[in-house]
C-alpha cells in the first residue's frame, strides 16, 4: 500500500513526530487530548526555535543573503504558527479538512525554513573564519572579533565571556568530585593534574580579555582569546581522548571487570548484559509511524533485538503467527529464569557491613525487580496482541517490555561506578 503524501515524513524530526501523531489520531490510536498536546509541543518548539535563531544570526555580518535569508525565516516562523492554528481549529467544528490543510501548510512552511538555514551556514562555512574547534570558543571569538569591528555591542561579548568563564569556574570548583568512568579513571589520574592547569589557564585568558571592559583596548580581547582558544583546543583534545579510552563495566555478581562487550564474567561466568555505546547511532528501536522498528532512546542488547526483530517480522508477514508465539515463549521462559534467578541475589559477603553499598546493592535490586516485572508484563502482553492480531497495540507493549530493558542497563550503569 503506497504511503499517504498527508503522512510522509520531512528532515525536521519535531514536524515528523506531529506527522506520526496525527496518522495515529486518523487510526483512533490516541485521543482529542492527546493530539491537541502535540500541536501545543511542536508550536512550543517554533517558539524556542526563533529565540535560538534570533540570538545566533544577529551575530552574522549582515550580506545582503543573510539579511533576505533572515527575513524570510521570521515569515516561514510565523506561517508556521498560523498553520499549527488551522489544525488546533478542528477541536471547535471536528472538521478533519483544518487537520489536513494546517499539516499540509506546516510541511511547506518547515522546508522553505531549511532552506533558508542551509543558505545562511553555506555562506558561513564558505566566507566566515572558524576560530576554533572548541563550538563554544569559536562562538566567543566570533562575536568578540564582532566587537572589535565595531559590528556588536560590548554587552553581546560580555553575557558570553562572563557565562563561558562562569562555566569554566563551576567545572574547576568540582573537579575533584570528578567520578570518571572505568575505562577512563587511568587516563584521569594520569592527566588529571595537567587538566585542572589547562582550566585554570582558560579561565585566566577570558579575565584577560574582559580587562577590556576597564580600559577599552582591543587589545586586552585579541591576547585573551588567542590564549583562551589554546586552552580550549587542549580541553578538547582531553576530551577526545577520554571517548576513546576503552569502556569497562562492573560484573554486578563478583564486582570483577570485563570488556563492554563481554557476554560472561571472566571471573564467574555470570551473564552480562550487552550495552551499547550511549552515542551510537544504532543503539535501540522503536515503533515508527508505519508500525516498523524505528530507533529510539533505548539500550539495545541481544534480546531486545531479537523481541524487536520479531514484532518486526509478525508485521511484515515474514514469520507466521505460530512461530512467533514459539519464539515469544521460549523468550518469556528466559525471562521468567532471570526473575527466579534474581531473587536467589544476596549482598556479596565482602560488602556485607558497608552501609555505603549496601544502599546501592538495594537501589540495584529495585531496578532489577522493576525492569525484569516491566520486561515479562510486556512480552505478556506482545503474546496476546499477536494472537488477537491487534497490531497497533503491540506498539505499546514493546516500550513496556523496552523500558524494562532500560531499568537493567541502569543496574549495569551503576555496578560499574560502584
Amino acid at each position: 500500500m503506497n504511503q499517504d503524501p498527508l503522512f510522509e515524513l520531512t528532515r525536521s524530526p519535531q514536524l515528523n513526530v506531529l506527522i506520526s501523531r496525527t496518522k495515529e489520531f486518523y487510526s483512533n490510536e490516541i485521543t482529542d487530548a492527546e493530539f491537541k498536546e502535540s500541536i501545543k509541543t511542536l508550536n512550543s518548539f517554533r517558539r524556542e526555535l526563533r529565540g535560538f535563531l534570533r540570538e545566533q544570526i544577529k551575530f552574522n555580518p549582515v550580506t545582503e543573503n543573510i539579511k533576505r535569508q533572515t527575513e524570510r525565516i521570521e515569515v516561514y516562523l510565523e506561517d508556521i504558527r498560523k498553520s499549527l492554528e488551522e489544525m488546533y481549529a478542528y477541536f471547535g467544528d471536528q472538521k478533519k479538512e483544518h487537520i489536513e490543510i494546517g499539516l499540509e501548510r506546516c510541511k511547506e512552511a518547515f522546508a522553505k525554513l531549511h532552506a533558508s538555514i542551509d543558505s545562511i551556514q553555506k555562506e558561513e562555512s564558505e566566507s566566515f573564519a572558524a576560530y576554533s574547534k572548541a563550538p563554544l570558543q569559536n562562538e566567543l571569538m566570533r562575536i568578540g572579533y564582532a566587537l572589535i569591528d565595531g559590528k556588536v555591542a560590548p554587552e553581546a561579548f560580555k553575557q558570553k565571556l562572563d557565562a563561558l568563564k562562569n562555566s569554566l569556574r563551576m567545572y574547576y570548583g568540582y573537579f575533584e568530585k570528578i567520578s570518571p568512568k572505568l575505562g577512563e579513571k587511568e587516563y584521569f589520574l594520569a592527566h588529571k593534574e595537567e587538566i585542572r592547569s589547562t582550566i585554570k589557564e582558560y579561565i585566566k585568558s577570558l579575565e584577560e580579555a574582559g580587562m577590556f571592559f576597564k580600559d577599552l583596548n582591543v587589545e586586552h580581547i585579541k591576547r585573551g582569546l588567542t590564549k583562551a582558544n589554546e586552552s580550549a583546543e587542549k580541553l578538547l583534545k582531553f576530551h577526545r581522548d577520554f571517548t576513546e579510552c576503552k569502556s569497562l563495566k562492573n560484573c554486578f555478581r563478583c564486582g570483577a571487570e570485563n570488556d563492554a562487550g563481554a557476554k560472561f564474567c571472566v571471573k564467574c561466568s555470570a551473564a552480562l548484559p550487552v550495552i551499547a555505546d550511549e552515542e551510537s547511532e544504532t543503539l535501540d528501536f522503536k515503533v515508527d509511524e508505519n508500525d516498523n522498528i524505528n530507533y529510539s532512546g533505548h539500550v539495545q542488547t541481544e534480546l531486545t533485538k531479537r523481541v524487536c526483530d520479531l514484532v518486526s517480522f509478525v508485521k511484515d508477514g515474514s514469520v507466521s503467527k505460530e512461530k512467533a508465539l514459539e519464539d515469544l515463549d521460549n523468550i518469556i521462559v528466559s525471562v521468567s529464569k532471570a526473575v527466579a534467578d534474581k531473587e536467589k541475589l544476596q549482598v556479596p559477603k565482602e560488602l556485607e557491613g558497608t552501609p555505603e553499598y549496601s544502599q546501592i546493592f538495594m537501589q540495584m535490586e529495585n531496578l532489577m525487580n522493576v525492569g525484569l516485572k516491566d520486561m515479562k508484563e510486556g512480552l505478556l502482553s506482545l503474546k496476546n496482541c499477536i494472537e488477537a492480531s491487534e497490531e497497533s497495540q503491540a506498539t505499546f507493549a514493546l516500550e513496556q517490555f523496552l523500558s524494562g530493558a532500560d531499568s537493567l542497563s541502569k543496574v549495569v550503569s551503576m555496578s560499574s561506578h560502584a
